[in-house]
């Protein structure tokens, strides 16, 4: 979701880095290490860098600078967005979000955005049992709807995320967002635009 549908990454650095230095926690050097993770797993990472860091000042300071930043959730849309799910419509292919962030969360910004009725399901962070990088979010979002996660496509824009679909078993792409693929042979497309020109309905049939 995060990186990929929404272009929240940098307004996520931004605030997360604002807020730890209202704590004293300097973080901008490592705030990589955050992409693709999930709340919980952030903050168990800054509480381990800085153990004295009150995370409920943090918190509500980062929920606050959020909302400032992006009031009712609603949050600008990546490049391609639309094309690349118009161009899902028409092959009648089904599509779910598998995101770190946590299941309301991440159906709240959706609806703020536009996006949550193009998609058949929405499987956050808490609704399994680990959260990215291990397989979980996307075999249960396979399982949604119904499909073999084999047979799926996932798009990813971090590291983790890509080596959570992997984990899956699914042919997995990255869309290159605040991180550049780690090595040359990685899978990259540049946009959602190039997605939808890439998934064309194999003749004679209705699927691609």
């Amino acid at each position: 979701m995060d990186g990929v549908l929404l272009d929240s990454e940098r307004i996520y650095r931004e605030i997360f880095i604002a807020a730890a230095l209202l704590e004293g926690c300097d973080i901008a050097h490592r705030y990589d290490t955050f992409i693709g993770r999930s709340n919980a797993d952030c903050y168990a990472l800054l509480r381990e860098w800085h153990p004295g860091v009150d995370y409920q000042k943090f918190s509500a300071e980062a929920r606050r600078l959020w909302d400032e930043r992006c009031p009712g959730d609603a949050v600008p849309l990546k490049d391609g967005v639309h094309a690349a799910l118009d161009r899902l419509d028409v092959l009648g292919l089904p599509r779910a979000v598998a995101t770190s962030t946590a299941g309301e969360r991440a159906r709240t910004k959706l609806g703020a955005s536009g996006l949550l009725t193009r998609f058949a399901a929405v499987v956050g962070g808490d609704e399994v049992r680990a959260a990215k990088p291990a397989p979980d979010l996307y075999l249960e979002a396979a399982r949604r709807i119904g499909a073999d996660p084999r047979r799926c496509l996932a798009l990813e824009d971090s590291v983790i995320g890509f080596t959570a679909a992997r984990a899956a078993g699914c042919l997995t792409v990255m869309i290159p967002d605040l991180l550049a693929p780690p090595s040359a042979d990685w899978p990259v497309l540049d946009s959602l635009h190039m997605v939808a020109a890439l998934l064309h309905p194999r003749e004679g049939t209705g699927t691609s």
